[in-house]
């Protein structure tokens, strides 16, 4: 019979037939996979979550299904390696969102099934988590202050670089009615201003600084409150004993004109060379300086721009205090320090002007504390 197949069909049919029963053999094998869903020869399951959204909170958890299987009743969750498990009422919902309370911080992986009224199962999605906790809460810093300046019964705080994981401060202070206020201060928001501030009987304020670590957590993490003292308004040193000095001027227009309170004379840089320029001043005494104050010369014409300020206990070791930049203003300035220094003398090396050129003016200088 064989010979006689052979002879009808032809040797392309054979091999038709061998096709057929390799791909036969294949099928055979990729159904095996889904025997479990496999009934009277049909295909049956649930289907899965079309995706699932993964809430981090404070020693808990909320996975958000997003279902568009409606016969989907109950899902079934594990982790832990399959030891801890939980089952959830779906009620044919679109989404679904499944709380897991109590769970110690740590990373999670977590295989979720759903199942329809016939306790038909699907196919297996697994997602990663992270729980956080005391952990996470410790290793949080306070938003960073870059000073708090009291005057005219406001105290202003403004707010250094941060977190972008920061959601923002809470700030506690007493009013002059002897009233504590709290006020809000949006990661946003740069500066705030605390109104009707008490500075003479309660200098301090405190804050907490509150993070939210995940755009989806369902929590939010808050640091203890922290006292800060905020500082008065600038008072500037007598300046009557100080001596400047320095080569680098032009004609009678020496650094001492600084010094004598008048913003008609000015300290003019040399015109024989160009950048930088610089000046030196003698306090006379050690002094714990918060900034320095000054004049551009008027009316304004190339003021001076970029700056390096240097201090030094003995005109010999110097140390710097960082680059600045002053005001293009005929306006007396307040250049506040980033952090306050003591020191007996001071430099400042001049580095540009607003106009481009090869050296500029300066009316005053002088040092203050808060």
């Amino acid at each position: 019979m064989n010979r006689y197949i052979k002879t009808l069909l032809g040797g392309s049919a054979l091999t038709t037939i061998a096709f057929a029963l390799l791909l036969h053999g294949a099928c055979s094998k990729m159904d095996s996979t889904y025997e479990d869903f496999i009934k009277d020869g049909s295909i049956m399951y649930t289907g899965s979550p079309d995706s699932v959204y993964v809430m981090p909170g404070n020693e808990r958890l909320q996975l958000r299904l997003f279902l568009s299987d409606k016969t989907a009743h109950k899902a079934r969750v594990y982790w832990n390696n399959r030891s801890d498990s939980a089952i959830f009422e779906l009620n044919q919902q679109s989404i679904a969102d499944l709380t897991f309370e109590h769970l110690p911080e740590s990373s999670y992986s977590f295989d979720i099934y759903l199942y329809d009224d016939k306790g038909n199962r699907s196919v297996k999605t697994t997602t990663v988590a992270l729980v956080y906790g005391s952990q996470y809460l410790e290793g949080l810093l306070p938003r960073a202050i870059r000073n708090a300046i009291y005057q005219n019964d406001t105290t202003t705080i403004v707010w250094g670089a941060t977190d972008p994981t920061v959601l923002g401060t809470t700030i506690r202070y007493i009013n002059k009615s002897g009233v504590e206020k709290e006020v809000y201060s949006p990661l946003a928001q740069t500066s705030i201003a605390l109104l009707d501030y008490d500075f003479e009987h309660h200098p301090d304020f405190s804050y907490s600084t509150s993070y939210l670590p995940d755009t989806l957590a369902i929590d939010t993490f808050s640091t203890a409150f922290i006292k800060v003292a905020a500082q008065g308004p600038p008072i500037e040193y007598d300046r009557s004993n100080w001596v400047a000095s320095g080569d680098d001027y032009d004609g009678a227009r020496v650094p001492s004109n600084m010094l004598d309170g008048s913003t008609s004379t000015v300290w003019h840089m040399s015109k024989s060379h160009g950048y930088p320029h610089e000046f030196m001043m003698d306090m006379q005494e050690e002094l714990e300086v918060h900034g320095f104050t000054y004049n551009q010369r008027t009316p304004l014409d190339g003021a001076a721009k970029l700056v390096e300020i240097y201090v030094s206990h003995d005109a010999e070791t110097w140390q710097s205090l960082g680059p600045y930049t002053f005001e293009n203003s005929a306006d007396k300035q307040y250049l506040d320090l980033l952090e306050p220094a003591t020191f007996r003398y001071f430099k400042i090396i001049f580095k540009s002007d607003y106009k481009s050129g090869s050296f500029t003016a300066l009316s005053e200088i002088a040092t203050y504390k808060r």
